[in-house]
């Protein structure tokens, strides 16, 4: 009996100081995968970029697209250990239009053998010269950009080993916005806006002007124009610079309508604080104001008190009062109409 105690105890010991192996217990993924259970005998594997294979085991050294869209990053050979010889490897730096890719080869380790060959290599697809930078030795603290928004970098592993690789790289990347705007003169586009289009600068004008930099004029809508008559004025649409049309005026004693302005009806120019002025033929009458308290306002068509007087004041009437210009022996001044019953010439003084 005591030999079976000491068996079966001796079997919980083993049992919890050995714990069952598990699938995952001999790491079975390579190349940093990462190894999940599935069952007590099964296992799946997560491989590390450009790995593949029910292990990892398989380097997978095509073209890898990596997206840049405002972003940056870094590749070295540590995020892709066990490289072997032979390999030819493509990272795609993809990024949105209108960016550039922005390269920084912080370490290059190069095998040189065979020697003479080409084993890290920049590309500038985009462009009318697209192999921008390439080395068969090692090099450090070089950086290139791209014309447009895609750049390869490509890496071949030699046959030696250095340090028991064959080959390694360090390299940083992000995306930029290429403004091109920003690297022309001041009002380069004169009487217009910069804007951009697949990287090339292009001068958006204004609807009357034309021409490269927009400082070529268009022909006036209205030249040559007479149907409006002695009273009405020519105009045309400023969106489009086009579409000419008759606007008519108004007089002291007649406003005109009709397509070409040939409509009368009879009116009361009123001017207010003034006295009414005929304007020059097509042009509408306006008002003389009668003092310096009053200005003309076109809108209003009318003699409207001048609030800059009391502009130039600032708040001398304070919480209590609001500033009014009057007519004083005919200098125009300003006084404070006070309320919530305070009084004083500043409207400072509170009610007893």
């Amino acid at each position: 009996i005591n030999t079976a105690i000491d068996l079966l105890q001796c079997f919980q010991r083993e049992t919890a100081c050995h714990p069952p192996q598990g699938p995952c217990y001999v790491a079975p993924c390579k190349n940093g995968g990462t190894c999940n259970p599935n069952g007590n005998t099964g296992y799946t594997c997560n491989c590390a970029q450009s790995f593949s294979g029910t292990t990892c085991e398989t380097v997978a050294c095509g073209t890898t697209i990596i997206p840049v869209d405002g972003t940056g990053g870094q590749l070295r050979s540590l995020n892709f250990p066990d490289l072997t010889f032979g390999y030819n490897c493509t990272w795609s730096l993809q990024a949105s239009s209108e960016y550039f890719i922005e390269l920084t080869i912080n370490s290059i380790t190069t095998t040189d053998d065979p020697p003479g060959q080409i084993y890290f290599q920049v590309v500038d697809v985009l462009s009318s010269n697209p192999q921008i930078y390439n080395t068969s030795t090692s090099v450090a603290d070089k950086a290139v950009n791209s014309s447009r928004q895609r750049l390869d970098v490509k890496f071949k592993t030699g046959l030696s080993l250095i340090g028991g690789s064959p080959g390694s790289f360090d390299i940083s990347y992000r995306s930029v916005y290429a403004d091109v705007c920003s690297s022309l003169p001041p009002n380069y586009c004169g009487n217009g806006n910069c804007t951009q289009d697949n990287y090339v600068a292009q001068c958006k004008c204004q609807p009357c002007f034309t021409g490269p930099q927009c400082d070529v004029p268009k022909p006036d809508p209205c030249a040559g124009v007479t149907i409006c008559g002695d009273h009405g004025y020519c105009t045309f649409d400023e969106n489009t610079c086009s579409n000419p049309s008759c606007a008519c005026i108004s007089n002291c004693t007649e406003t005109y309508s009709g397509p070409f302005c040939t409509l009368s009806t009879p009116m009361n120019f009123d001017c207010g604080n003034g006295t009414c002025k005929y304007g020059s033929p097509g042009r509408n009458s306006s008002c003389v104001c009668s003092d310096s308290c009053h200005i003309y306002s076109p809108s209003a068509n009318a003699c409207i008190l001048d609030e800059n007087n009391c502009l130039s004041n600032g708040e001398i009437c304070g919480d209590h009062g609001t500033c009014e210009p009057y007519l004083n022996n005919g200098v125009c001044s300003t006084r404070c109409v006070c309320s919530d019953q305070y009084t004083g010439d500043l409207c400072n003084t509170p009610p007893i």
